[in-house]
């Protein structure tokens, strides 16, 4: 055996054998060295790059050309000079746009169905009906962060008035209202009213309360620090469940005003202390709570009521359910005799879907459509959408709660079917 390895050794290799071996050598060594280099080699890093811009600028520069004839003649030149300004522009990874979250849920979170909310200027804090779970939730008007809850029993409505800092909740299963101090975060006192309260309004100019009595049909008259309640029921119509009202100032000797929708189209005002003003007097009561009929506008079901601050107060906007529209009224219509001349027809803008919450944010008016969980915005004076946000989901019976924060340029809506509130800067464009 070993002589035949030796005889094999001992041959001399032909030419083609031996670039073979040499050429799978030198392959090998190569792949080596590239294994050695890809284990070896750094992680890569996202190298910056760099957008550099040239800003060309331009120089004219008069120069003169003599010529040797006689009369001299000057022949004008341009000399072109450009300079340049380099910016460089640093992209080295891809930047995240970071933009805030307008809903907020509280942790732990105590809200359980909210509906209806208010803002006390005092604090800036959120007043919010959790209807659920009857308690009214007080949420920091920051970051709506809790600050505290208080039990109520069917709580509905919420009206706050800012002077005092007075909030009035509906109860609307016992018949109540009750009044809460809100820097003292206690309960003052229970004020019987009219069938399953909704809405209340406190006139602020004056602290008078108005409350919509739903099931009864009528409207209650709370005087500012009073015991009295007083009842308005509408003389030439009948109100069919009136919902949510709206507080204003007035005329004197009115102390107090507000305007009042219900669920038949009708839109109302009512007074506190008799209003010898109006034109209206044979529908004027003894009882110094009166409330006029106004006129019938809604095809059905009107939603909400909110004073326009561009028309010095005069003037309201009206949601409609059933005609999914906004109207604005003036308050001349609301002081006008029934039976003088049909007045022009009311500004009013038709919407995808059915509105319900309304408020003027000052240079705009904002709108809560459930079916769309979007806050529309529309001109003040209801020619056209200006824009839309999208809010937290309303469910079923959504869109009631909308709250203007005028010192603090915020607005916030509850959110009944996520159990939140939705927190956003003044978002008129």
């Amino acid at each position: 055996m070993m002589q035949q390895i030796n005889t094999f050794l001992s041959k001399k290799p032909d030419k083609k054998t031996l670039i073979a071996a040499v050429s799978a050598l030198v392959l090998l060594c190569i792949c080596c060295l590239c294994l050695f280099l890809f284990v070896k080699q750094p992680p890569v890093v996202p190298t910056p790059t760099f957008t550099e811009t040239m800003t060309p600028t331009w120089t004219l520069t008069p120069s003169q050309t003599l010529t040797p004839n006689p009369s001299a003649s000057i022949t004008p030149t341009f000399t072109a000079t450009a300079t340049g300004t380099a910016t460089s522009t640093r992209t080295p990874k891809p930047t995240k746009t970071i933009t805030d979250t307008p809903t907020i849920t509280p942790t732990p979170n105590p809200l359980d169905g909210p509906t209806y909310l208010a803002v006390f200027n005092h604090t800036g804090n959120v007043w919010v009906i959790s209807r659920k779970n009857s308690s009214l939730v007080e949420l920091d008007g920051k970051d709506l962060s809790l600050v505290s809850t208080m039990v109520i029993d069917s709580p509905n409505g919420i009206a706050i008035w800012q002077d005092k800092g007075l909030a009035y909740v509906t109860n609307q299963d016992n018949n109540t209202v009750t009044e809460i101090d809100l820097v003292a975060h206690k309960i003052t006192r229970q004020i019987k009213v009219g069938s399953q309260p909704m809405g209340v309004t406190v006139a602020q100019s004056t602290g008078d309360v108005f409350v919509a009595n739903n099931k009864s049909d009528n409207i209650s008259c709370i005087p500012a620090d009073s015991t009295n309640v007083f009842t308005a029921t509408a003389h030439a119509v009948t109100l069919n469940g009136p919902t949510h009202l709206t507080g204003f100032s007035f005329d004197k000797p009115i102390t107090g005003a507000a305007v009042v929708v219900d669920s038949s189209g009708v839109v109302a005002i009512v007074a506190l202390t008799k209003p010898s003003s109006l034109s209206i007097t044979k529908e004027i009561a003894a009882s110094p709570c009166v409330l006029v009929r106004v006129t019938n506008i809604g095809k059905d079901a009107l939603a909400d009521v909110a004073q326009d601050s561009n028309f010095n107060g005069q003037a309201f906007y009206v949601t409609d359910i059933s005609g999914r529209l906004v109207e604005l009224v003036p308050l001349s219509l609301l002081t006008s005799n029934p039976s003088g001349p049909t007045p022009p027809p009311n500004p009013q803008i038709v919407l995808p879907k059915y509105p319900y919450a309304i408020a003027d944010l000052g240079i705009c008016v904002a709108v809560v459509v459930p079916d769309q969980n979007r806050l529309y915005l529309l001109d003040t004076s209801l020619n056209k959408v200006v824009g839309q946000e999208k809010v937290g989901n309303q469910g079923k019976n959504g869109g009631r709660g909308l709250a203007f924060y005028v010192n603090g340029n915020m607005v916030y809506v509850a959110n009944e079917a996520d159990n939140s509130v939705t927190r956003l800067k003044n978002p008129c464009p």
